[in-house]
């Protein structure tokens, strides 16, 4: 998608807003669906996702440009090589550029760099593959109240974009006309990792202040990638599910994609 504005101060299911439905997938991998309070443009909005615990659940990033410069679809990354699986789910990493391959931000895999850069108008990072055995196996960095350099120094694996949530879970997000499809990577409290999407288009800002009320506990938030290139993909005991985007302003202004878009980053959850 267009590349949104940068963080400045600032019906489908009939279950209660309060009351997010969930479904266990495999240990410490949930599947969950939030109806937002606020109707879309195109009607009820509806956040479907996954929460997973780190030391339960691997968590891998994937880059067609470090391997067969191959892009996929949300579901064909997930079928890459984990058919033994218990549940599988697969996201938007971050934005990316012109080239459909690099990564706006700072972009590097288990050591190994696509963007060694930095965009200096980001400030999230979600890490994995840590250096040190003890401790958590992934997270979310906000870089506005971390030291950059000890996070490089400790993970491996690195992937920048926007933050949408501060360092006290203030919206960061600054109100704008434009909406779209979104995909996002979040972190709660008790330190497990979330894949959110939602079809329904939403200003971010107004997204933001429904995800920090709603009972997700969220002390970060990471941008990943909005409009039809939004994607969730998940696969569990007796469910599979395709999430995409459509909507996006000044893009593609209606509803009526129905299509997994081909992505060349994502981040990969599986659990064995």
């Amino acid at each position: 998608g267009s590349p949104p504005t940068p963080d400045a101060p600032a019906a489908e299911d009939a279950a209660s807003p309060s009351s997010p439905s969930l479904t266990t997938l495999a240990p410490g991998f949930e599947l969950g669906r939030l109806p937002l309070p606020t109707p879309s443009a195109f009607g009820p909005g509806v956040v479907t996702y996954v929460r997973v615990d780190p030391a339960l659940v691997r968590l891998e990033v994937r880059a067609a440009s470090l391997t067969d410069k191959t892009l996929r679809k949300a579901s064909e990354w997930g079928a890459a090589g984990h058919a033994d699986a218990k549940a599988i789910a697969v996201i938007n990493s971050s934005m990316f550029k012109d080239d459909w391959l690099s990564s706006l931000g700072r972009f590097v895999v288990n050591g190994k760099p696509q963007n060694k850069g930095w965009a200096e108008q980001q400030n999230s990072l979600f890490v994995t593959d840590p250096v040190a055995e003890a401790g958590p196996r992934a997270t979310l960095v906000n870089l506005g109240c971390a030291d950059r350099e000890a996070t490089v120094a400790a993970w491996r694996t690195q992937v920048q974009s926007i933050r949408m949530v501060g360092c006290s879970r203030e919206n960061v997000w600054a109100q704008e006309a434009r909406a779209w499809s979104s995909a996002l990577v979040g972190a709660d409290a008790k330190g497990r990792i979330l894949f959110l999407h939602t079809r329904a288009p939403y200003t971010m800002h107004d997204l933001v202040d429904m995800l920090l009320a709603a009972p997700l506990d969220l002390v970060a938030l990471h941008y990943a990638e909005g409009g039809p290139e939004a994607s969730l993909y998940v696969r569990g005991p007796g469910v599979e599910r395709h999430e995409v985007g459509s909507y996006e302003t000044g893009f593609v202004e209606n509803d009526n994609n129905a299509d997994e878009w081909e992505l060349p980053n994502v981040i990969v959850a599986i659990a064995y």
